[in-house]
């Protein structure tokens, strides 16, 4: 054992550490901790830094990849916040790409939380523990993630900028109304019902919008809400412009092939849908 030192309370006498006490008295068990000197601890940080970088730029292109890394990262970094909240975004989506991946989206939950545990100063990571809720269904505890990830970016914005910061939480709240609209309606909710709390969801996404115009996920979020209102030229549009700005947004894509299927343009819907699929 390399840089070790004995960690004893009352050390007893040497014989007792070795054989017990010969006199029948307990005596506290001897434990061997290894040492790690400041040298080693810094250039194991600054690997775990660089894991999680290299992860963070996979999000979204190569979300297992960003798992493996942020692993590593933990692995050498155990506390690193910052490793567990990538982790998280990496399984939040691959479960967004397959709903039926339910594991995914109980471990993206499960290092959010991790994540806000080690930094509950960090609206970045309740930001995270929102979205994961939502996409539970977990719309009441999402609400309020969401609330204290915005007064926590009140004092710290934790390295993001004013601006980016005010569209993330503009975004969410708008998922977060449109995916509690959706749930109402499939519960058989009046119309009159949902729909106010569609338009609800789409005045939120609105003034993220305009905050960040060519966010294609907001876009799409959109388009979504208002589809759910048999709006379907606003719907495409939406689409549209979601995928002029990424082209290959899956999202967008699948629900574009589904207005055309509504319009009856079957061509048009199997073209949209098999580009989603490739």
């Amino acid at each position: 054992i390399t840089r070790s030192d004995l960690v004893m309370a009352d050390a007893p006498p040497p014989a007792a550490c070795a054989h017990g006490a010969a006199d029948g008295e307990t005596h506290p068990a001897v434990m061997v901790r290894p040492q790690l000197d400041s040298v080693d601890i810094r250039l194991q940080l600054e690997q775990a830094a660089g894991l999680v970088a290299q992860a963070t730029a996979r999000l979204g292109a190569d979300d297992v990849r960003a798992v493996q890394l942020c692993a590593q990262a933990i692995a050498l970094a155990p506390s690193s916040s910052e490793a567990f909240l990538v982790r998280s975004k990496a399984h939040l989506n691959i479960y967004r790409r397959d709903n039926a991946a339910i594991d995914w989206r109980d471990r993206a939950i499960r290092d959010a939380k991790r994540a806000a545990f080690m930094n509950p100063r960090s609206w970045r990571c309740f930001l995270q523990r929102s979205r994961v809720l939502c996409a539970a269904s977990a719309f009441d505890e999402g609400f309020l993630d969401l609330a204290t990830a915005e007064a926590l970016a009140k004092t710290d914005l934790d390295g993001e900028t004013e601006h980016e910061t005010a569209f993330a939480i503009e975004d969410q709240r708008g998922r977060l109304q449109l995916e509690a609209t959706k749930v109402m309606k499939a519960n058989g909710a009046p119309e009159e019902r949902y729909m106010w709390k569609l338009v609800d969801a789409v005045t939120t996404l609105d003034k993220a919008l305009r905050l960040k115009p060519d966010a294609a996920d907001t876009l799409n979020n959109r388009g979504v809400a208002y589809f759910e209102a048999r709006n379907y030229e606003l719907a495409m549009e939406n689409f549209e412009r979601a995928l002029h700005h990424e082209p290959i947004n899956d999202r967008a894509l699948s629900n574009r092939a589904l207005v055309h299927r509504m319009r009856k343009q079957l061509v048009a819907a199997h073209a949209s849908l098999s580009a989603a699929l490739a």
